[in-house]
């Protein structure tokens, strides 16, 4: 189905540009999304193909271009994003969280700073990648035509993690909480997906906050 030799930027003669970051979602009804970065760390773009039978290139999800500035005032206009693999749920609507990742070492708010992320990016898909919707169910962009910008603020869900912080995506979530009535509507909603841990908790509870992140 595909070659992942060095260098190598076709699949089965389809050409598709550079890739690192392959991540593979299964469709509901069994085709096949590749998700991949194109180009580098801090100016790439997170790109789309499809395997039904054949190999289909969709473009581009993300944009790395547009001008982002800071809160001490640096400015960036080039950027990457980190995706954690999307997901589905029961009803099939596929679900991706990621951060925004700045060229700029303008913008890191501290001397010494790793890298430069910020934000925690969510948006929705109920057309397979196809479009995206922010969590009030509004279109935010479309893939291959429009790509997901760091301008579109509302897919943003926190008010801004400080690029101080090397924020960061991986492929196990914890879930805690006190609330048992969000967390069973959310499992119920997500399965018993392995790259997620729900816990019932207190964050006074020492003990269990130790189980939550055991070998994270």
């Amino acid at each position: 189905l595909f070659d992942f030799s060095f260098g190598a930027e076709t699949l089965a003669g389809v050409v598709i540009g550079n890739m690192t970051y392959p991540t593979f979602t299964t469709t509901p009804d069994g085709r096949l999304l590749f998700w991949y970065r194109n180009g580098g760390s801090s100016n790439g773009r997170l790109r789309l193909a499809e395997y039904d039978g054949a190999w289909t290139l969709l473009g581009d999800v993300t944009s790395s271009t547009g001008t982002w500035t800071a809160w001490n005032g640096g400015q960036s206009t080039a950027r990457g994003f980190y995706w954690a693999p999307p997901l589905y749920d029961a009803a099939g609507v596929l679900h991706m969280v990621g951060t925004w990742r700045e060229s700029n070492p303008a913008v890191l708010c501290a001397p010494g700073s790793p890298i430069a992320n910020h934000h925690t990016v969510y948006v929705h898909s109920d057309d397979d990648g196809r479009t995206w919707w922010n969590n009030a169910g509004t279109q935010v962009a479309e893939t291959g035509v429009d790509p997901l910008s760091v301008a579109d603020t509302s897919a943003l869900v926190d008010s801004g993690t400080d690029t101080r912080y090397a924020l960061q995506v991986y492929d196990r979530v914890c879930i805690y909480s006190r609330g048992e009535h969000a967390q069973a509507a959310m499992r119920a909603e997500f399965g018993d997906h392995p790259n997620l841990r729900w816990f019932v908790g207190d964050v006074r509870d020492k003990e269990r906050l130790d189980r939550a992140f055991a070998g994270a």
